[in-house]
């Protein structure tokens, strides 16, 4: 978290009628040695495990905030952890 290594990946969510893009899954990623991306399934057991998830989440929030602000056209869906919306913070 402090390094930054969070990133946001975008996945489009196609309407199956009309074939266009509806919006659009706001993926965690982490950046990696050498500028390799880890996908969530490798790191989010780890983070449960250590109790990182809601500032993880807040993070994304963050990082797709910042998202909207650049492209105000934008529709993003952001999965947060059970653990992160049982917090009272």
């Amino acid at each position: 978290l402090n390094a930054r290594k969070i990133v946001l990946a975008l996945q489009p969510v196609v309407d199956a009628t009309t074939r266009e893009v509806a919006f659009s899954e706001a993926l965690l990623r982490v950046a990696g040695e050498g500028g390799r991306i880890v996908s969530a399934g490798d790191v989010v057991p780890a983070m449960e495990r250590s109790g990182l998830v809601p500032l993880v989440d807040m993070r994304i929030l963050e990082l797709a905030v910042e998202h909207l602000l650049r492209h105000p056209e934008a529709r993003l869906s952001v999965n947060i952890s059970p653990l992160t919306l049982d917090s009272p913070d």
